[in-house]
């Protein structure tokens, strides 16, 4: 009998263990984020329910920050679910809001190829533009 258990031990134990450490390693990654999201402090109120934040998203060592221009809705908390403007390497520095038109206003990062991601040109119903505000 307990020539039985062992057997049983190694033949399903063994597979099993792999399994989830091939799981956790190699597939959880990917439906579990693990990105850090953090508001810089550059927000401003469309309206009553509405706000637009900039997010510092910090993905660990093997990346670099990047800002990201969010649509806040109500209370939903700020994350990659929220609807992204655009993305930046650099700085968003000031955003601006005018007769249905929003302004951000981003300073580039230095040594960098590519500084704006997909930015939008309108969201629902305003325009968005985007101004590279050198130093």
């Amino acid at each position: 009998m307990r020539w039985i258990v062992i057997g049983l031990a190694i033949t399903v134990g063994l597979p099993m263990a792999a399994f989830l450490t091939f799981y956790i390693w190699m597939v959880a990654p990917f439906y579990f984020d693990s990105c850090g999201y953090e508001p810089t402090g550059v927000e401003f109120d469309l309206d009553n329910e509405t706000r637009v934040v900039v997010l510092e998203v910090n993905c660990g060592a093997t990346t670099s920050t990047a800002e990201w221009v969010v649509i806040q809705h109500g209370i939903e908390s700020l994350g990659p679910d929220n609807d992204r403007l655009v993305s930046f390497e650099g700085e968003v520095v000031e955003l601006e809001w005018e007769h249905g038109l929003l302004t951000v206003h981003y300073r580039e990062d230095p040594g960098r190829s590519h500084q704006v991601f997909d930015p939008l040109s309108e969201y629902a119903d305003f325009r968005i533009e985007y101004l590279n505000d050198r130093e």
